[in-house]
């Protein structure tokens, strides 16, 4: 769901009025968005996608025109994705406080690996 925002007057592009200058986003259509905070949240333009970190170490997708309906939606970290970084076509690098995942859009793991030795 995608509310616009026009000008202080409330004008808005569609009634001849200034093009807006805020959108406001909210994704009510995903369960996730419930319960389990967002711990990242990045922009990827390869896409035209929005992609989210959960607390949870989950990575969800959404297309921007169908924000609510994930794309995709996957396990990547065994904690909170502290940082994630779009690599075009390449897929999604995806960081949390101790592992690092390099996946396909869909979520298929190129490269998932400890940062730190588990056994210190």
């Amino acid at each position: 769901r995608a509310a616009r925002g026009g000008s202080m007057e409330g004008a808005t592009a569609e009634d001849g009025g200034p093009p807006p200058f805020w959108f406001e986003l909210a994704c009510d259509g995903d369960s996730r968005m419930a319960g389990t905070p967002a711990s990242h949240v990045a922009f990827d333009l390869h896409h035209d996608a929005v992609v989210v970190g959960w607390a949870d170490g989950m990575i969800s997708t959404y297309d921007v025109f169908e924000l609510g309906v994930p794309h995709s939606s996957f396990k990547a970290h065994p904690g909170p994705v502290v940082q994630i970084t779009s690599l075009g076509m390449g897929g999604l690098l995806s960081v949390s406080s101790r592992h690092l995942c390099i996946h396909g859009f869909g979520g298929a793991p190129y490269v998932s690996t400890s940062l730190f030795d588990s056994d210190k």
